[in-house]
């Protein structure tokens, strides 16, 4: 049974009952009910089922894109980036509604709060900027070293390859994230335990999401679950997504525009 304690904490108890008998054992006299607290041990049980809950929903989600890429590839078809971006984001949200529906998880679980905005904006504002100048120098180099690298002809920033995916990058971002973070990260967490269990969650949901890269090549594989451990580990140290965010968008837009993404 559950029982609600004054500090409202509910609190799991399990009740044995037994009738009492007069000194000769032929008439109840009343009942003895001993209360055990269990609720360590019911919220021990709890996690076991939920952790295989989140396991198998994020290993199907998994094998549904590989198995869809792997049907395109095998149909000969190529559909654009924005296409199989798409469908990753399809696959997560559809995710996130299964967890949210089997399990305690809830949207006050996701790092959407911002408590210090200075500790969390000018950081990430500091790496955004110092990034993109690394793949401005990078270009810089690349021209120089392997001008075959980037398309013949094509100006230093190219405004031409933005497209309507560029107009709601911002918000894409935004959903990446908090599919990225707050969903996979945060459920990767409760799966785990020990003293290990953050940095699990960001090694195991930075290798996901690189394999849900699998159509735009190894290179991107890497670089996206790269990124992503990054960007995890300052999740776990802000408790947020939106500083993440302007990591995420400031330096993927830098790299469409600087034609690193073709």
């Amino acid at each position: 049974m559950t029982y609600t304690a004054a500090d409202q904490k509910v609190r799991c108890l399990d009740l044995k009952t037994s009738f009492l008998f007069n000194e000769d054992g032929t008439e109840r006299i009343g009942i003895v009910m001993v209360f055990s607290d269990v609720t360590k041990l019911a919220q021990l049980n709890r996690q076991r089922r939920e952790s295989s809950i989140v396991f198998s929903v994020l290993m199907i989600c998994v094998c549904i894109y590989l198995f869809l890429w792997s049907l395109l590839r095998y149909l000969e078809v190529e559909p654009p980036g924005w296409v199989m971006s798409r469908m990753i984001e399809a696959i997560s949200i559809i995710m996130f509604i299964i967890i949210l529906k089997t399990t305690s998880f809830s949207i006050h679980d996701i790092g959407l709060r911002v408590t210090n905005a200075k500790a969390t904006f000018i950081p990430d504002i500091l790496i955004a900027a110092g990034g993109t100048f690394l793949l401005v120098g990078g270009k810089f180099l690349l021209l120089r070293i392997a001008p075959g690298f980037f398309p013949e002809g094509a100006p230093f920033w190219d405004w031409s390859v933005g497209t309507f995916a560029s107009v709601i990058y911002p918000f894409t971002v935004i959903l990446q994230e908090f599919l990225a973070r707050g969903v996979m990260q945060e459920n990767l967490k409760r799966i785990f335990s020990g003293k290990y269990a953050g940095v699990m969650s960001i090694v195991v949901s930075s290798l996901i999401f690189g394999v849900l890269h699998i159509a735009y090549g190894l290179p991107f594989m890497l670089a996206a679950a790269l990124l992503l451990g990054v960007l995890g580990v300052f999740y776990q140290k802000q408790g947020n997504i939106w500083g993440l965010c302007i990591i995420h968008y400031v330096l993927g837009q830098t790299a469409t525009f600087l034609r690193y993404l073709t």
